[in-house]
């Protein structure tokens, strides 16, 4: 490699793909302190985030909302169960799908976390003007959307 390739590689921009990996692993860090903190993992943290957010969902669309294979929902789901934070129904007109819900105790416990998260990106976001901060949020989405529809996303 040449002193100009050097030179040219070291000002170049990082690329995005990186910077989202490096932001990644400080959120999945800071995840794991704080939902240690409250008594759940981060991965029981966004099954619950996505029943309340999807409530009355199967374990098969929990395992795709959370990418993981539907017997890991299916244990996530069960351990949940046990400790009182979701409770399973049969489906009305499918007796052999379960529907989960967030029980009482599993909303005390999502509100306890948000508040939580909550917390962690207002530290993330400081000085990020409030433009800027939805002008993030659109792009995550768009760029998320576009993996999701390529081919061999989810």
């Amino acid at each position: 490699m040449t002193a100009t390739d050097e030179a040219t590689r070291t000002d170049a921009p990082p690329r995005i793909a990186y910077l989202l990996k490096h932001v990644e692993s400080f959120v999945r860090r800071g995840l794991d302190e704080r939902m240690t903190d409250i008594g759940i993992t981060t991965m029981q943290y966004t099954s619950l985030s996505l029943v309340a957010r999807y409530p009355d969902q199967s374990s098969a669309q929990l395992a795709r909302r959370t990418f993981v294979t539907p017997q890991s929902a299916q244990t996530m789901v069960q351990a949940l169960e046990k400790r009182g934070l979701v409770e399973r129904t049969p489906d009305p007109e499918n007796q052999r799908i379960l529907r989960i819900r967030l029980t009482d105790r599993g909303q005390e416990v999502m509100a306890i976390a948000d508040r939580t998260v909550d917390e962690m990106e207002a530290q993330m976001l400081t000085g990020v003007d409030p433009q800027t901060v939805e002008v993030l949020r659109s792009a995550l989405q768009h760029v998320a959307r576009n993996l999701r529809t390529a081919p061999g996303g989810r």
